[in-house]
């Protein structure tokens, strides 16, 4: 009951952060977004958190573009994070 709650809360979360970087409102977001973005304080504090390393956004964009093309659609950013969440607990 409470893995599942605090999977919802995660999920909510990872929908929270992508809904602010996506400034456009478009399926998707760009490198530009996301970099513009990653200097917002609570963006950055919510990769933090996922104990992630926000210095280079480059390659943290290019991890979330599951797909590679180019942008991150919601799925793959919630997937993304997942993953890389799932990752930083392993290290």
């Amino acid at each position: 009951q409470e893995e599942i709650a605090e999977k919802k809360q995660f999920e909510d979360n990872v929908r929270r952060v992508f809904e602010e970087m996506n400034a456009d409102g478009g399926d998707s977001i760009t490198l530009q977004e996301f970099e513009q973005h990653m200097d917002d304080e609570s963006v950055s504090a919510y990769f933090k958190s996922l104990k992630l390393d926000v210095g280079d956004t480059k390659q943290l964009f290019t991890l979330l573009d599951h797909d590679n093309t180019g942008s991150v659609n919601a799925e793959e950013f919630l997937n993304g994070c997942q993953r890389l969440k799932g990752e930083s607990r392993a290290l």
